[in-house]
């Protein structure tokens, strides 16, 4: 139950401070950086090597595989790489890398290792609100003209003396994780058989949840960003939580937190534990008294039996279809929803993976 993620965990790792915007501005990324397109074309056909070959892939930082390059002048390293015929990404190459010609190197002579992961973290977090992705792909000119919103020093500059500390902070926040029991904790969660389905019952959705259309769901062309970008928009991106991005406060009334959010047509099934607003055909579910640990209990069965009953378009989640689709939910001795059992159960879990993590 809810164990492909570790993100509640996470955030309990005590930060040494938060991080502090209210000296931060934006910067044109013409203006940071020096923007090269990629050297390296034909990389399938490659034999392997020991260079890190970077393409438009969003996933492990980049890199597709190791590849042998003969030519050294198109070998690269410690720098910003972007993903610039596709959906924009950015990351910090450490290790030397040859790099495709669908993608971009940005240069500054001031960025390391921590000021650079900071700077794309900082992009990455907003990308998919900017609006880029194969239906819109970036290129170099539309990346130079964005702006990103970086930490200033008195005299306007980018404090990459900030950007750095703050990520050394968090490697040392971070130096008791065990990394190597992170990759082995889907395999304890496996072996967990602890769930007795033997005394679970039928229960229609609309029994068990008040279920709402989102207040004044907002469309994200339409959407107006001021100062503070602080309130999550929820839309039916599987990705994230359901968080297309940050945004300011809007003059529509904020969804409470507390809830769970349904994607229709995408069938995506997700707990909010912020006020957020939503795109379009964003649905929320409640439960009178609910609270965290139970959502978070109801949501892995609710997006598993979403994925199996729908399908995009004309098979998917309609509110009509939601209201009559049951749930299969644990039950006590009087046939009644167990909300004792599921609080507890995932209570119980969580404190097994974090002894699991953080225990030696």
């Amino acid at each position: 139950m809810v164990f492909d993620k570790i993100e509640n965990l996470v955030k309990e790792v005590k930060f040494s401070k938060d991080v502090d915007t209210r000296f931060w501005r934006e910067f044109k990324m013409c203006d940071l950086f020096e923007f090269k397109k990629g050297t390296t074309d034909n990389w399938k056909l490659m034999s392997d090597g020991d260079v890190n070959m970077i393409t438009t892939s969003s996933k492990n930082n980049g890199v597709v595989r190791r590849v042998n390059i003969k030519d050294k002048s198109k070998i690269y390293k410690k720098c910003l790489t972007l993903s610039n015929n596709a959906d924009g990404w950015i990351f910090w190459q450490e290790e030397e890398f040859a790099i495709s010609k669908d993608n971009c190197l940005l240069k500054n002579k001031f960025l390391n290792k921590y000021s650079g992961i900071f700077i794309s973290a900082i992009w990455n977090s907003s990308v998919q609100q900017k609006g880029y992705g194969w239906g819109n792909k970036t290129g170099i000119n539309k990346v130079k003209n964005e702006t990103i919103l970086l930490p200033s020093t008195s005299d306007e500059k980018p404090n990459y003396e900030y950007m750095e500390q703050y990520i050394k902070n968090r490697e040392r926040d971070f130096k008791y994780v065990n990394l190597k029991k992170i990759k082995e904790l889907p395999n304890l969660i496996k072996k967990s058989n602890d769930i007795n389905v033997f005394t679970w019952n039928e229960f229609l959705i609309s029994d068990v949840f008040n279920i709402y259309s989102s207040k004044n769901s907002l469309d994200k062309n339409k959407i107006k960003n001021g100062n503070g970008k602080k309130f999550n928009y929820i839309t039916r991106t599987n990705k994230n939580n359901g968080i297309f991005g940050k945004i300011s406060k809007q003059n529509v009334e904020l969804n409470k937190k507390n809830c769970l959010t349904i994607g229709l047509d995408t069938q995506t099934c997700f707990y909010q534990d912020e006020d957020f607003y939503t795109g379009q055909n964003v649905h929320i579910l409640r439960i009178n008294n609910g609270c965290r640990e139970i959502y978070l209990f109801i949501t892995t069965i609710l997006q598993h039996s979403l994925k199996l009953l729908y399908s995009w378009g004309s098979q998917g989640a309609t509110i009509g279809r939601l209201k009559n689709q049951k749930i299969l939910l644990p039950v006590d001795k009087n046939n009644k929803i167990d909300w004792k059992y599921m609080k507890n159960f995932i209570v119980k879990r969580e404190e097994k993976i974090k002894n699991f993590l953080f225990k030696s």
